[in-house]
């Protein structure tokens, strides 16, 4: 079975985490907090840990069906969030730029699970050898 490369996947969740943790400084006491009655970066936050732990399992882990499902869950689940939160964010013309950063992200993410990377040449001859 053929690993594929998780670098960008893991950059990109990384640069998530980070816009993340620093959004407060911008987003503060949102609409979105009172909704839900938790602070919106918390949902970031955990969001973006859950996806590079369950990245980083699919690459250690000899089974990585089960990391790879919850992976494609969280993602498919922020990106209709994220959705949520940008038609929320222009009826209230209300655009933090660490906030879009993140939504983007999440955007980016979703796209990348549906059309994956294109595999290198070198990756495509290793997988067609028999072993």
């Amino acid at each position: 079975m053929q690993k594929e490369n998780e670098t960008p996947k893991i950059a990109l969740l990384a640069m998530g985490l980070v816009f993340a943790i620093f959004s407060p400084l911008c987003a503060g006491n949102s609409e979105i907090t009172r909704i839900f009655g938790v602070p919106i970066v918390a949902f970031g936050i955990a969001g973006y840990s859950f996806m590079i732990l369950s990245t980083l399992a699919s690459t250690i882990g000899p089974k990585p069906t089960t990391s790879k499902t919850i992976y494609s869950t969280l993602v498919t689940g922020g990106f209709f969030f994220t959705i949520f939160l940008i038609y929320r964010s222009i009826e209230n013309a209300f655009l933090c730029p660490l906030c879009m950063g993140v939504l983007m992200i999440n955007i980016v993410l979703f796209v990348m699970l549906i059309w994956p990377l294109p595999t290198t040449q070198k990756q495509a001859n290793k997988s067609a050898t028999p072993s």
